[in-house]
């Protein structure tokens, strides 16, 4: 329950934060204030890879945006169909839970964590920013959700 009571309140601030997230965009990383930056490639800790790969097997529907802002579903075929993969250790992560990182394989192929939409709280929130730490910066330009 604390852990979905956690996602709301992010999913909260990133909304809020929408019309400012342009002017985050352009802060240098010096003057963060204690804001870091998403991993490069987008990668979970062993804690949230769990919590993403329960919602995408619960959801079973997904919508990925395309490169000229057409939009696809992407059903989930099944359970097995999404796995967890370990990609390696970030030491300039924020902490050591934060080390170890994942990433995850749907249908046989890498999820695209900025172009995929799952439905969360009756809307669809873009994957990438609904797993980005409260301590981290979204993705510029990132579409948090669609209409």
């Amino acid at each position: 329950m604390t852990t979905v009571r956690m996602r709301a309140l992010l999913l909260i601030f990133l909304l809020t934060a929408a019309a400012g997230q342009h002017a985050l965009a352009d802060i240098s990383s010096e003057g963060l204030g204690g804001l870091y930056r998403s991993p490069e490639p987008f990668s979970l800790n062993g804690y949230d890879v769990v919590q993403a790969l329960w919602m995408l097997r619960r959801a079973r529907l997904l919508i990925q945006l395309g490169p000229d802002g057409e939009r696809s579903i992407v059903p989930v075929r099944n359970v097995e169909a999404v796995t967890a993969v370990y990609i390696g250790t970030d030491p300039e992560a924020p902490g050591p839970q934060h080390e170890e990182r994942y990433d995850i394989v749907l249908n046989g192929e890498p999820l695209d964590w900025a172009n995929t939409y799952i439905r969360y709280n009756n809307r669809m929130v873009n994957l990438q920013a609904l797993f980005t730490y409260r301590n981290q910066l979204p993705e510029s330009g990132l579409p948090l959700y669609l209409d």
